[in-house]
């Protein structure tokens, strides 16, 4: 019966350890915080995710055939924007100057919705062609928030 409580003793640290892993990074995880500033009005978050190789890409995002925002290494930012249709795509500039469209593809952003949409890098610049809701949307910590940007009076939705 010994070897009963022994395997029960070993059964419990092993527990406890997958709860302290699970509590920890937990903590290392944050929800997006930016709702529009009205109704009528929608936040479109855009990230970029790198590996250590990519520190001098740069990603810009352009939204209808505009360029908004160049985004720094593992950076995001919140774009307040008019609900429509968006042609949305990802621009990568390598460090000799090679361009890459990673990503593009349109869709449509409702009003008083806040929506992600991202590219990383694994093995090459690769990203989803729609978007997620911002509600399911959780990013590690060791992504930059790199603030907000009300583009409603440059970038209209698509007609």
């Amino acid at each position: 019966m010994f070897w009963m409580k022994e395997n029960k003793m070993k059964n419990i640290k092993i527990l406890s350890v997958c709860f302290t892993i699970l509590f920890l990074f937990a903590g290392c995880m944050t929800g997006l915080k930016v709702i529009p500033k009205s109704p009528d009005k929608s936040v479109l978050y855009v990230s970029r995710g790198d590996a250590p190789l990519t520190f001098n890409h740069r990603v810009k995002v352009f939204l209808n055939g505009k360029e908004v925002i160049e985004l720094g290494y593992d950076g995001y930012k919140a774009l307040h924007i008019r609900p429509g249709t968006y042609d949305i795509e990802y621009q990568v500039i390598k460090s000799g100057g090679d361009k890459e469209t990673v990503l593009k593809f349109s869709a449509m952003i409702p009003p008083n919705t806040v929506k992600f949409c991202s590219i990383a890098y694994n093995f090459g610049w690769r990203g989803p062609e729609e978007l997620l809701d911002g509600d399911d949307v959780y990013l590690r910590a060791g992504y930059e928030f790199e603030g907000e940007l009300d583009i409603t009076k440059t970038v209209s939705p698509k007609k």
